[in-house]
Order: C-alpha cells, then structure tokens, then sequence
C-alpha cells in the first residue's frame, strides 16, 4: 500500500492514477462535512490535472460526498464520474426498505460476501439472444 494526500497531483502519479480506469475516492469520516467536501473537490480537482486528456482515456471515478449541498460543486468538474452522497443514498434506501417488504433482505443477500456471487463478462455472440436461449447455454 502506498499513502499520501490525495489532493496533491505528484502523489496520484506515485499510485498510477493516470493509468488507472476506475478511481474510487472515499471521503474522510473524521471531518465536519463541509470540510471533508471540501477535500473531496481538491482531490477530484487534482485527478482532472492527472487523468486529462480524451475522454474515452478518463477512469470512471465514483466520488463520496458526505452533503448533497456539494454536489454542485463536484458536476462542474468535466470528468465522467458518479457523486454518491453517502448519508441521503442511505437515508433514502431505509425509507426504501420501510416501505417495501423484503427489500433488505433482497439486499442484504446481494451486497454480503454469503451465498451466490456476480461476475461481469462480454458475451457478444449472445447479442439478440432471448433470455431462454441464454439459459440452455450454459450448464451451471
């Protein structure tokens, strides 16, 4: 593992962010929201100075932000990215679950390390294909 502060452009090269195709930058819980906000647009700031270039080169950046007040802030950076605001995505999702029955279970079973897993992969010969064909080709 390497540290450094991730604001700082010459350490997100010691880490190969330029090369990078995924950047997940998680905010700090340890701040008050406004400044750990405000961090977090210094590092995505300096990641723009890392990564620029086409945008088809650009790492697909999620990006933690504790006030939804912020995300302004985050969408004025020409990067392609997500902005997740931690605290109204969680707030949102128990409302969720509250009002649908079995809904946190559902989820529970596909966010945990138990039970079945996911794995991406292109298929392109499977393009047009309709579910039922899918299935019948694969044995398990």
């Amino acid at each position: 593992f390497r540290t450094g502060d991730p604001a700082v452009e010459s350490e997100l090269f010691k880490i190969g962010a330029d090369r990078a195709k995924r950047i997940i930058a998680l905010s700090r819980d340890d701040m008050r929201p406004q400044e750990a906000d405000a961090l977090m647009l210094r590092q995505v700031l300096s990641l723009r100075g890392v990564v620029s270039g086409s945008e088809d080169r650009q790492p697909n950046l999620v990006v933690e932000l504790q006030d939804v007040d912020n995300k302004h802030l985050i969408d004025l950076i020409s990067l392609k990215k997500e902005v997740l605001v931690t605290h109204d995505f969680i707030g949102r999702l128990m409302v969720r679950c509250a009002r649908e029955e079995g809904l946190a279970t559902v989820l529970e079973a596909l966010m945990t390390f138990k039970g079945p897993e996911f794995y991406f992969q292109e298929w392109p010969e499977l393009i047009g294909m309709t579910f039922e064909d899918i299935y019948t080709r694969f044995t398990d």
